[in-house]
């Protein structure tokens, strides 16, 4: 089976300051893993989330030309 994991940081949304006329957002330090498999690893920390990808894979994932930190 052809695995597609893809990996989304997670972010929230910063209170606007009255009269702000645009948003702020920051990471929260979570991260979903999902695959075209059906995988789910719900919310985990983004710090682990390569070493499940790899787990999931079965290749260490950091080293792939398409790895982005």
């Amino acid at each position: 089976m052809k695995h597609e994991l893809s990996i989304q940081a997670e972010t929230e949304r910063m209170p606007a300051e009255p009269g702000a006329k645009w948003a702020e957002y920051r990471a929260t330090g979570q991260a979903q893993l999902t695959c075209s498999c059906g995988y789910d690893s719900g919310k985990v920390p983004k710090a682990g989330a390569a070493q499940l990808a790899s787990n999931h894979l079965g290749f260490d994932v950091t080293q792939s030309s398409n790895w982005r930190k």
